[in-house]
């Protein structure tokens, strides 16, 4: 069984259709990881930007 799953993989490794799926996998997570970095800066600066304008509305409170 072991055996099989090793081979397997080796073959799927080798595959130029392997190289291809490792690409594409590369180019989404650095897609992802790109995306959560601009949530982040964004979703800080919208969330300063509400706090400004409830503190000069609001103040007090």
């Amino acid at each position: 069984m072991l055996g099989n799953v090793l081979k397997k993989t080796c073959d799927f490794i080798k595959e130029e259709h392997g190289a291809t799926a490792v690409e594409y996998s590369i180019m989404l997570i650095l897609i992802v990881l790109v995306i959560i970095v601009v949530v982040g800066v964004l979703g800080n600066k919208t969330a300063n930007s509400f706090n400004e304008f409830n503190n000069k509305f609001n103040p007090g409170s």
